[in-house]
């Protein structure tokens, strides 16, 4: 029996990843490809703890980037993706996708491919944008539940524009640690204080 104390969807902010790389002396780029394994790490261990479905802030709509970080912003989500659908996983991305830089190897997962526990990657993701299809009748991330719980990396204490709908009711957990520094441990914890929260 699943416990029901597990939230069934999570949200992932990764930040610091710049930060990651300036600490090193590295350049932006490195610190994309330095992403790659923690985000294949997180997906193992929300397999492992249950979780049905899992939101990324894959990239902002970011037009202050430039052409060259964007480029390499695009090929690191690509690959990611891709990696995602390897393990098994259920892959959907949402954004800008009219917008010039938007990958064109992420358009094949503008609809839901494959199966096993869901992944969805916002690209090119802007509240705003979202929130101007009720215009229309619904959310641009219509097809995007509810979160129940949020994990913010890089330190800061603010959704920046992370679903502002799906995310109204869930709890947020801000961790300092930067995210090509995640590693399972940081989920496991969240985890633990989210069931012990509804235990109360």
């Amino acid at each position: 029996m699943k416990n029901t104390r597990t939230p069934s969807h999570v949200g992932i902010i990764p930040g610091g990843q710049r930060r990651w790389a300036e600490n090193r002396g590295l350049p932006f780029g490195e610190s994309l490809s330095a992403a790659l394994k923690p985000a294949l790490e997180l997906l193992k261990a929300c397999r492992k703890a249950g979780v049905e479905q899992l939101t990324i802030m894959g990239a902002k709509a970011a037009p202050e980037l430039s052409p060259e970080d964007a480029q390499a912003v695009g090929k690191a989500w690509t690959a990611a993706v891709e990696a995602f659908r390897e393990e098994g996983a259920s892959v959907l991305v949402v954004g800008k996708e009219d917008a010039k830089e938007f990958p064109a190897g992420l358009r094949k997962h503008l609809k839901r491919t494959g199966s096993g526990l869901k992944v969805n990657v916002l690209f090119g993701y802007d509240a705003d944008w979202d929130l101007q299809g009720l215009k229309g009748g619904e959310l641009r991330t219509s097809q995007i539940p509810d979160l129940e719980l949020v994990l913010r990396f890089g330190g800061r204490r603010a959704l920046g524009g992370f679903l502002p709908v799906q995310a109204r009711e869930a709890e947020l957990i801000v961790v300092d640690d930067l995210w090509p520094d995640f590693h399972a441990d940081h989920l496991e914890q969240a985890l633990s204080w989210y069931k012990n929260s509804r235990a109360h």
